[in-house]
């Protein structure tokens, strides 16, 4: 029984080899640019979450308990107007932001009429 006699596979040649090389160096250069990318994209998440735990902190007046002093942030981007807080997050909010800034309750049902696009 069996399949036939047992046949060798030939030897490669010098140029499959060759091309076996390359194929094997450009896959490793594609492995090395997507670990890359995901470090790049981890280190804008965390920049990102930082960013907003920071301006969380100083929006309501509160700091890392060592003391630090940092400016206040910019307000949000005219893009998000809407902010859910409570009356007393409002206060603290507003005492917290540049003069001419300040956020405003609004009445049940109003809506800023802004469009995220």
């Amino acid at each position: 029984g069996g399949r036939g006699g047992a046949r060798r596979r030939p030897m490669p040649t010098r140029a499959e080899m060759e091309l076996l090389k390359r194929a094997r160096f450009g896959l490793e250069k594609l492995r090395a640019l997507c670990e890359r990318a995901l470090r790049v994209e981890k280190n804008k998440r965390a920049l990102v979450e930082a960013q907003a735990e920071l301006w969380t902190m100083q929006m309501f007046g509160l700091d890392d308990g060592l003391g630090a002093e940092t400016p206040p942030s910019p307000p949000p981007s005219p893009r998000r107007t809407e902010t859910w807080m409570t009356r007393v997050g409002l206060e603290t909010a507003n005492k917290a932001l540049p003069p001419g800034f300040a956020f405003r309750a609004m009445e049940p049902g109003e809506t800023t009429g802004a469009r995220l696009e």
